[in-house]
């Protein structure tokens, strides 16, 4: 119809639209080579999120950040992520959706670029008056090209699962380890079913939730599922 003809003149002359649960739009920059990528976390359309809690508070996990990344990465052709920092909590509200914005370099000499990543909560009027509430910076990495192909795991072609000789690990303490130090994991981030020590590296078996699914809309990995692989 004619807001559909009309949303994608207002994308083509601001930004690109992005098939992803958490980001939107994206701004290419002419003059500097560089990019802006713009989303929400909205807990009305993913109650998920909010199961991730730091003293108390919901807070973005890590991996939702590092995901959003490597997504970006992956359309610009900086496939790896390096050296993430997380500088502050990612606060999440129930009412309240989070807007960020990851802010990508220009590229350097060996193609490698630095990523930004800001978000802002919307706030009663009077707090800022007519103001938007300011932006924080919250975590940094580089991304860098990358045209490694992903290692054949010849365990995952073989009859035997888990591989001969893989000795269970009781995996659950973590959860209580984590809580000791202030980080509460719901069940949507509690998705490890079982581990196995091998040799020198472990073997996970996860499951995502049917809460997790996103319709139309595509993570590289789910970041659920991506944070139970860092648990282990």
């Amino acid at each position: 119809g004619l807001g559909d003809v009309y949303k994608r003149q207002v994308l083509g002359v601001f930004g690109f639209a992005v098939n992803h649960p958490f980001l939107h739009t994206g701004i290419d920059s002419a003059a500097q080579q560089s990019w802006i990528f713009t989303g929400q976390l909205d807990a009305a359309r993913q109650p998920w999120i909010l199961e991730h809690r730091v003293a108390d508070i919901p807070a973005g996990a890590g991996t939702m950040t590092a995901e959003m990344i490597l997504s970006i990465g992956e359309r610009i052709g900086c496939q790896r992520l390096d050296d993430l920092f997380l500088h502050a909590i990612l606060p999440l509200d129930e009412f309240i959706p989070t807007t960020i914005q990851l802010h990508v370099s220009p590229p350097e000499a060996g193609g490698g670029r630095t990523v930004e990543a800001y978000f802002h909560q919307s706030s009663a009027p009077e707090q800022y008056g007519y103001q938007m509430a300011p932006w924080k910076r919250y975590a940094t990495c580089r991304l860098v090209p990358d045209e490694t192909s992903s290692p054949e795991w010849q365990d995952f072609h073989n009859d035997n699962w888990p591989p001969n000789n893989a000795k269970p690990v009781d995996f659950t303490p973590i959860y209580e380890h984590l809580a000791a130090q202030g980080v509460i994991l719901g069940s949507a981030f509690q998705r490890l079913i079982n581990v196995w020590e091998h040799e020198d590296g472990l073997y996970i078996e996860a499951t995502s939730s049917e809460s997790h699914v996103e319709l139309g809309e595509d993570f590289i990995l789910h970041p659920a599922l991506l944070d139970a692989g860092m648990q282990a």
